[in-house]
């Protein structure tokens, strides 16, 4: 029985939601589908991302999904939909009473599709989001959206990146935010919004009663823009969440945002990775998360923060009240700044999560930081791979993991522990009565630090999660599987339910796999992705999980066609 077949069995069993990405689907296996789609009374969500359906096939689904009373989500992301496609959607999103959620993302959708779609959203009274990134709207598309969000009751939320977006469009769209009383969201990012469009936004930011979130992820923003930017986030009551990451705001663009973060009583988080924010810039961001009390989360990583920036937002994480997660991942800290981070960790009270990956902490970096771990009475997670840690430090960070009452995950991977280090953390992990998570992969780890991972999984009363991939260990990887079968602990070896058991389990759900990959246990970039979600946090850690990808599947990966990053940017792991 082919994946299709058996999909469309377990639609008619009664199954609420299907999985069925990259199954090479095309417009007549999607006909099929969409027979079982519009009979369907329980049917509420399809994922049907990765295939090679056409406007052909979209159109059979498009009226199975005016049939269909159940369906509330669709994912048709990463086909080969285009304008006449586009069009038969709309008209289902427009007579459709159930449908809230569909995903049209990196597909070949235009502006004429764009105009079509727009009608049906504000005709639409069900539709709460949709994502049409990465098509080809241009502004003429994203002008006439613009009227649809602003006419609209039911839209929340609108993802429009990587659409070749500029200034001449974006008043209108800035307008449209500004009237609309039920957009929350709106996902901006990878377009050519430049001074013009960044000033339009943020009046809409300032006038919005409704806009909690927005992302202007690399654009053409800079100093000045961003100095308009921070106006309006002073003055909104509504907005929670901006991402202003990949664009070219320096110190002095960060000053007027730190001054708008202490003014701020809505904004909980702020994204700035990969700017050009150096110490100056650090230490004004520092007065603001004293300040604030509103602020919870900010990323900082991939900027140019050396030791006396981190030195002084460690001395703010000590003040603050309200900080829980901060990441300061790719920047110039050394052992001083960690020594001064680790303090802060020590003495906080609120802060729950910090990422101090690709840094250059070392061994002394990573004794400070233990020491911090073991003091911590809020610390849950800590990120510290790709940081030269050696046997030493791991012995130190093993010893608080050992002793901490709160720590539920650390990531270790890309480190040079070796089997000494594995073996101290054996030690912890058997010990440890709340630690959840590990990640030791890529550690030159030998089967003698294996098996003793192996005999503390027996041990452990709480470890849930353990990754060994990318060492040497041999056959200790059939001890370590004997363990997990045991003790219920799920580790990269032994890591996917089968549909079966998910049965068994009783879920009114199934996953379809590709049958290739079923059958000949290959190893699919997509999933290997899903089952990393570090390798989306930036293009960085796209390019290196490319890498440890080719080198885990044994595969040569030179002329090797792969997603790109922003394919994968928004999808939520």
């Amino acid at each position: 029985m082919s994946n299709l077949q058996e999909a469309i069995q377990l639609i008619k069993q009664g199954y609420s939601k299907i999985i069925l990405r990259y199954n090479n689907i095309g417009d007549a296996e999607a006909k099929d589908l969409a027979e079982a789609i519009a009979q369907s009374t329980s049917l509420i969500s399809i994922d049907l991302s990765g295939n090679q359906i056409g406007d052909a096939g979209v159109k059979a689904i498009a009226e199975a999904i005016i049939q269909s009373t159940s369906l509330t989500s669709i994912d048709l992301h990463n086909n080969q939909i285009g304008d006449a496609g586009a069009r038969d959607l709309a008209k289902a999103i427009a007579q459709s009473t159930s449908l809230t959620s569909i995903n049209l993302w990196y597909n070949n959708i235009g502006p004429a599709g764009a105009k079509d779609l727009a009608e049906a959203i504000a005709q639409s009274t069900s539709l709460t989001s949709i994502n049409l990134g990465a098509n080809q709207l241009g502004n003429a598309g994203a002008k006439d959206l613009a009227k649809a969000i602003a006419q609209s009751t039911s839209l929340t939320s609108i993802d429009l990146w990587h659409n070749n977006i500029g200034d001449a469009s974006i008043q209108a769209l800035a307008e449209a935010i500004a009237q609309s009383t039920s957009l929350t969201s709106i996902n901006l990012h990878n377009n050519k919004i430049g001074n013009t469009g960044a000033k339009d936004l943020a009046k809409a930011i300032a006038q919005s009663t409704s806009l909690t979130s927005i992302n202007l992820h690399s654009n053409q923003i800079g100093d000045a823009e961003a100095k308009a930017v921070a106006e309006a986030i002073a003055q909104s009551t509504s907005l929670i969440s901006i991402d202003l990451s990949g664009n070219q705001i320096g110190d002095a663009g960060v000053k007027a945002i730190a001054e708008a973060i202490i003014q701020s009583t809505s904004l909980t988080s702020i994204t700035l990775w990969r700017n050009n924010i150096g110490d100056a810039g650090a230490k004004a961001l520092a007065k603001a998360i004293k300040q604030s009390t509103s602020l919870t989360s900010i990323d900082l990583h991939n900027n140019q923060i050396g030791d006396a920036g981190a030195k002084a937002i460690a001395k703010a994480i000590k003040k603050s009240t309200s900080l829980t997660s901060i990441e300061l991942w790719y920047n110039n800290i050394g052992p001083e700044g960690a020594k001064d981070l680790a303090e802060a960790i020590a003495q906080s009270t609120s802060l729950t999560s910090i990422d101090l990956h690709n840094n250059q902490l070392g061994d002394a970096g990573a004794k400070a930081v233990a020491e911090a771990i073991a003091q911590s009475t809020s610390l849950t997670s800590i990120e510290l791979w790709y940081n030269n840690i050696g046997p030493e430090g791991a012995k130190d960070l093993a010893e608080a993991i050992a002793q901490s009452t709160s720590l539920t995950s650390i990531d270790l991977h890309s480190n040079q522990i070796g089997d000494a280090g594995a073996k101290a953390f054996a030690k912890a992990i058997a010990q440890s009565t709340s630690l959840t998570s590990i990640d030791l992969s890529y550690n030159n780890i030998g089967a003698a630090g294996a098996r003793a991972v192996a005999n503390a999984i027996k041990k452990s009363t709480s470890l849930s999660f353990i990754n060994l991939f990318g060492n040497d260990i041999g056959d200790t990887n059939k001890e370590i599987e004997e363990e997990i079968q045991i003790n219920s602990v799920i580790a990269k070896i032994n890591q996917k339910k089968t549909d079966a058991e998910l049965r068994a389990e009783g879920f009114k759900d199934a996953v379809i796999e590709n049958a290739k990959a079923k059958n000949e246990k290959e190893i699919n970039f997509e999933e290997y992705i899903e089952d990393n979600p570090r390798c989306i946090k930036s293009e960085e850690s796209f390019e290196l999980c490319k890498e440890n990808y080719c080198s885990l599947a044994k595969k040569e990966c030179a002329g090797k066609t792969f997603p790109v990053y922003e394919d994968f940017q928004n999808t939520e792991l």
